[in-house]
């Protein structure tokens, strides 16, 4: 089966690892697919749009570029989305180095089974310098939200929960399209409101229609892991994220009355147990910042709420169901 691949990589300011990225895509090699590469530049003030242009000359890739100038993750995704030319989309971020076999990898399981829907694969970090410990309050060296590590083991598995990571992550064009292409994610901290579940929302719908999500080990990345965000400030900033993400969750998936039902219910249940919790707390490294930010994710989550029942355009953001119409 001759199959064509799309490898689509959105970047903002990070033509350093962009650099690191691009040049451990080119490299990578297959007997039974081609592939592209599709850099969408989310507004970059950088040197991004040069880097580019210097390596579209340079190599037997192709290497299209894409100025995207709506801030927002999902934007930068769906605009590649939309003008892939392949079968398979995969996305690759521009802080990742992929290893050897990385794309045969992820797009193995495809040509095996047509009811895989989306793939994706290990993501082990790049530590400039070691984290302190208290990080893995949150995690485990293993499996990590804030740091995007996955380390799920050496095979390969049908994931009939969990999620695998939209750093590392495959899907077929077709049910890209059919699921309206890629809810909201990361936006800027002024915009935290509107900020969605982005490639969880994504395995959740290709779950709903009885496809397969497979983690692949051999798809394996190394992740720039940035130390800066190892700190209280930054894992605060994340759990509001968390929050808005949780309320975008529910809403969408049960509708905005039992959506509200269970976020206000998960909320209020978890400020009941905070006293509890400062016992429950006390085998944390840092118990007093653990306490901290559950109160602050799940007060944020209840302020969230009351954001979604006062503004319009929150409402239409979660209840949009394709988010390919409106580029």
């Amino acid at each position: 089966m001759n199959i064509f691949v799309s490898v689509v990589v959105p970047t903002f300011n990070r033509s350093g690892n962009l650099k690191n990225a691009l040049n451990s895509f080119i490299k990578q090699k297959s007997n039974n697919f081609e592939f592209e590469i599709l850099v969408v530049d989310n507004g970059s003030t950088d040197d991004t749009r040069q880097v580019i242009e210097r390596f579209t000359q340079n190599n037997n890739v192709a290497i299209r570029y894409f100025l995207e100038t709506r801030q927002g993750l999902h934007y930068a995704r769906n605009t590649g989305i939309k003008n892939a030319r392949g079968d398979i989309i995969v996305f690759g971020d521009d802080d990742i180095i992929a290893q050897e076999g990385w794309l045969q990898a992820l797009v193995k399981p495809f040509l095996r089974d047509p009811k895989v829907g989306i793939t994706g694969g290990k993501v082990l970090p790049l530590w400039k310098t070691k984290p302190p410990d208290w990080i893995y309050d949150y995690g485990s060296d293993k499996v990590h939200g804030v740091f995007a590590i996955i380390d799920l083991g050496n095979t390969p598995l049908i994931l009939k929960t969990g999620y695998v990571f939209g750093c590392n992550f495959a899907i077929r064009r077709s049910l890209a399209f059919d699921i309206g292409g890629s809810p909201p994610d990361t936006f800027p901290p002024s915009k935290i409101e509107f900020s969605g579940s982005g490639e969880c929302e994504m395995i959740e719908d290709i779950r709903k229609m009885d496809y397969k999500v497979v983690y692949e080990p051999d798809a394996l990345v190394l992740h720039h892991a940035d130390i800066s965000r190892a700190t209280p400030e930054y894992f605060i900033y994340r759990y509001k994220r968390l929050a808005v993400e949780n309320v975008y969750s529910h809403c969408r998936r049960y509708g905005f009355l039992e959506g509200f039902g269970r976020s206000f219910y998960a909320s209020a249940r978890q400020l009941t147990y905070l006293v509890y919790g400062l016992y429950a707390y006390r085998k944390k490294r840092r118990p007093g910042l653990f306490f901290r930010i559950v109160l602050t994710q799940n007060l944020f989550q209840l302020r969230q709420l009351f954001f979604v029942m006062l503004n319009p355009a929150i409402r239409e953001n979660i209840r949009r169901m394709s988010f390919i119409d409106s580029l």
